[in-house]
């Protein structure tokens, strides 16, 4: 199932099947495997395509007809936004801030600046419009004091939506401008807000988005962040309220393998061993964690 939905409507210009499928995800009825919305796959699939693609001129066009005919379609209004988000980010480039070229950034701030000026008159009715409201100002480099309020007010609309906690917990990544403590705290705080639902299943989730070498990868260093024993624990809530996500399983493994806990190794490997190596994505080898921590396969 995953993004190809929304992947083909864009790709055939339908926009009476990408409003029916923002109508009916932004209920939240429908969880993947790991308890992710499957309304995530709509504004994540729209920007990975035109990153591949990059047609913006068509692309520009759909959205800009949509909103035409239906000047009153959150859908369409968000779309559209999404769009000159992506574009503005074309300009700029992925690279660091001080090797972005001054025209660069006119063209980012341009482009970005309409896609806030789309969202700020909206009274949200899906969370993914709120959280893309985030990312943008964000984005744009919002202090605390404005996105706090945009944030809050989200929460307590649609406290499950995993996105608009790991929208938030950008303004905190130290590479844009917050610090490993800043990350951590707010990691912790969105646990403690979303525990009723996922205990500290969101602590690993915030922490997952940054296991990366450009982010904030797991090291388990003494002082280091995040916390063992709290990751541990965000990733054993996470397989108890979604036992069957290979997607979760494979990243606790991908954590456990530069954990001292080979025990726990061995168990998550064990349990994922029907699956072929190619399809377990670690930030170690699979055979190195394999041999870091002793592991056999049954016989």
């Amino acid at each position: 199932f995953r993004s190809f939905p929304v992947e083909t409507a864009w790709n055939q210009g339908d926009t009476a099947e990408l409003q029916r499928l923002f109508d009916r995800w932004c209920t939240g009825k429908d969880r993947m495997p790991d308890g992710r919305w499957y309304l995530s796959w709509f504004t994540g699939t729209f920007q990975d395509r035109l990153e591949v693609w990059g047609d913006w001129e068509r692309v520009q066009g759909i959205v800009t007809r949509w909103r035409a005919a239906s000047p009153d379609s959150e859908a369409a209004r968000l779309s559209e936004a999404m769009f000159w988000r992506a574009y503005g980010w074309h300009a700029r480039g992925q690279g660091v801030a001080r090797g972005v070229a001054p025209e660069g950034w006119a063209l980012f701030r341009e482009r970005l600046g309409k896609a806030r000026a789309l969202l700020e008159d909206v009274d949200a009715t899906c969370p993914a419009t709120a959280s893309t409201r985030l990312w943008v100002a964000t984005d744009l480099g919002a202090p605390d004091a404005e996105l706090r309020p945009l944030f809050n007010a989200a929460v307590a609309r649609f406290p499950e939506y995993q996105n608009l906690y790991t929208a938030m917990s950008r303004h905190h990544e130290p590479r844009w401008g917050g610090s490993a403590a800043a990350f951590d705290a707010f990691a912790r705080e969105a646990a403690r807000t979303t525990a009723r639902f996922e205990g500290l299943g969101l602590y690993a989730r915030l922490y997952w988005t940054v296991d990366h070498e450009y982010g904030q990868p797991f090291t388990n260093e003494p002082g280091s962040r995040p916390d063992w024993l709290t990751l541990r624990q965000g990733f054993e809530d996470l397989l108890a309220h979604y036992p069957n996500s290979q997607s979760i399983r494979v990243q606790f493994m991908s954590v456990a393998c530069r954990s001292n806990d080979s025990a726990l190794y061995r168990r998550l490997r064990t349990e994922l061993a029907a699956y072929a190596a190619n399809e377990m994505d670690t930030a170690l080898p699979l055979e190195v964690c394999d041999v870091r921590h002793h592991w056999q396969p049954q016989r």
